[in-house]
């Protein structure tokens, strides 16, 4: 005969799943998100500028100056760029803020 589950042991177990459910939740509405909009002014700017990057080696604006607004997100974004197309360049992101919202929550 198998023993009963502890409730702790199942309070963590069903806390587990329910989280993980719901990053599942969170991912795919991201997902769905993706493929659904268009491209919004910040976002724009952030894929030339790392379009820039692939072309130029820095994210230079037609004018001269350097864009140093998010800089480290314009060299990652023309490395997964090199690797992948646009959109799974956009999964990535998406991925990335899914991840950051499962470690803020410990």
């Amino acid at each position: 005969m198998s023993a009963a589950p502890r409730p702790k042991a199942l309070a963590v177990l069903i806390g587990a799943l329910s989280l993980l459910a719901l990053l599942a939740l969170a991912f795919w509405l991201r997902w769905r998100y993706l493929q659904d909009i268009s491209l919004y002014v910040d976002e724009f700017t952030s894929l030339w500028a790392a379009k820039r990057v692939l072309a130029t080696g820095a994210p230079i604006m037609p004018s001269g100056v350097l864009y140093t607004r998010g800089l480290l997100a314009s060299y990652v974004t023309a490395a997964a760029a090199i690797i992948t197309s646009i959109l799974a360049t956009r999964a990535i992101t998406a991925s990335c803020m899914s991840s950051a919202v499962a470690t803020s929550i410990r």
